[in-house]
């Protein structure tokens, strides 16, 4: 039940970017900040799955390679964010197969 709560507080903090994004041009950092919280907890609670540490890692490159080709600092703040989802009951896809897909 942990996972799936800190799952929807990514969700929403990210929902929160895009919408600030929308309507302001920018993103406040406290919003990604307040969204390490819950990909913290995601990654001690699911460091040890070879999987998992292997979409966290394709997502921490595909962050790295967004910023270095000129995209703004949100959007590989995001990338890094989804790739700490487990997969879970409602979302059974892990994040490798979402971004594949």
């Amino acid at each position: 039940m942990i996972r799936e709560a800190a799952v929807l507080a990514i969700g929403a903090l990210l929902s929160l970017a895009a919408w600030q994004d929308v309507k302001t041009r920018e993103i406040d950092v406290k919003i990604f900040a307040a969204a390490a919280v819950p990909a913290a907890v995601l990654i001690s609670l699911n460091w040890h799955s070879p999987l998992y540490l292997f979409s966290l890692a394709v997502g921490a490159v595909l962050a790295l390679l967004t910023r270095l080709l000129g995209s703004g600092y949100a959007d590989s703040l995001a990338l890094a964010l989804i790739s700490t989802a487990p997969p879970l009951a409602f979302l059974p896809a892990p994040f490798i197969a979402v971004m594949a897909g």
